[in-house]
């Protein structure tokens, strides 16, 4: 609806990237929170992830670093063939309040965390009555062409 060029692009890691990503945050969120681990401050479900993160050992943190560099090469080469990507956040509605620890599964994020590119999310309305998100990603430094396009899009998914 907004004139864009839409090309499809095959991003075969991206699942596996994701799952790094999460393993990775978990690290070093217990690098730099994994003091509070027993103060009894925390919820239960963030305690579990701090202390998954303590059992990353250094092999499986140095996997995880090489796996980092190896996907932004893939969406590096992602990037020669589209100036941006276009993907869901979700891959499904938002869950409800009920079901939060749904949205792990759910979320698309965490690969694009993992290559520390920059990304926008965009609400699309829908038929169901309450919008899903689409997320932009670009390569490093396309945060003003990320926005402006954002601005061009947004009004066309209205």
């Amino acid at each position: 609806a907004a004139g864009f060029e839409v090309v499809s692009v095959e991003l075969r890691g991206w699942a596996q990237a994701s799952k790094d990503a999460m393993a990775l945050i978990a690290a070093e969120a217990y690098e730099a929170n994994g003091h509070l681990l027993g103060s009894g401050k925390l919820g239960a479900d963030v305690r579990r992830r701090l202390e998954g993160g303590a059992r990353t050992t250094a092999a499986e943190r140095s996997r995880l670093e090489i796996a980092r560099q190896s996907w932004k090469g893939e969406l590096a080469r992602a990037f020669d063939a589209a100036p941006l990507i276009a993907t869901p956040v979700l891959s499904g509605f938002p869950p409800p309040l009920s079901d939060p620890e749904l949205m792990y599964s759910l979320r698309q994020t965490p690969s694009v965390n993992l290559a520390g590119v920059p990304a926008l999310a965009l609400p699309v309305p829908t038929e169901a009555g309450f919008p899903t998100s689409l997320q932009l990603i670009g390569p490093p430094g396309s945060e003003e062409v990320l926005l402006a396009t954002g601005r061009v899009l947004e009004p066309a998914a209205g």
